[in-house]
């Protein structure tokens, strides 16, 4: 039997966290069904949006997504095939504001994570990068993040990024 997961988002899109259903293929492939929700992260007083999966070399999901009124990026990863998740981890505690996160898994399971950073301490400086950031312990922490890519000019946002490990 293959898992699957999808995300969906509360109908309020100011109010609450963000839901994993779980949805279990038959053996047919010719219909889902689907559990009953979780909350992914039980801090429902953030909006937190675009989240973005992997599935590990066990058939576990991972996500990472944004918090929208905090700027933070956080992980979570189930090891049941997305019956559960583990608590999530804040993937990087600088004061940059952090939006549209990308995320894959290298061949040993470890969270790679890019991001767009809107801003520093908080103030939107009208100047993007992109930064970068993993893990050597499969999600438990992750290193301090780095530029992948940066506009110091202001003319030219950098805001487009995609991840892809071999």
């Amino acid at each position: 039997m293959l898992n699957k997961c999808t995300f969906r988002l509360p109908r309020s899109p100011w109010l609450g966290a963000l839901a994993l259903i779980a949805a279990v293929a038959s053996p047919s492939f010719s219909q889902y069904t689907f559990g009953p929700s979780m909350w992914l992260e039980p801090d429902t007083t953030c909006y937190q949006a675009r989240p973005s999966i992997a599935i590990d070399s066990h058939g576990n999901p991972c996500v990472v997504w944004m918090t929208f009124f905090e700027g933070d990026i956080r992980f979570a990863k189930s090891t049941d095939g997305g019956d559960t998740f583990l608590p999530s981890v804040l993937v990087d505690t600088t004061n940059y504001i952090l939006a549209s996160p990308k995320l894959a898994l290298d061949p040993e399971d470890n969270p790679h994570v890019t991001w767009t950073n809107l801003g520093i301490n908080g103030q939107h400086l009208g100047i993007r990068q992109v930064r970068y950031t993993r893990s050597t312990d499969k999600g438990q922490s992750f290193l301090p993040s780095i530029y992948a890519m940066a506009d110091t000019t202001g003319h030219h946002e950098a805001t487009r990024k995609m991840i892809l490990i071999r």
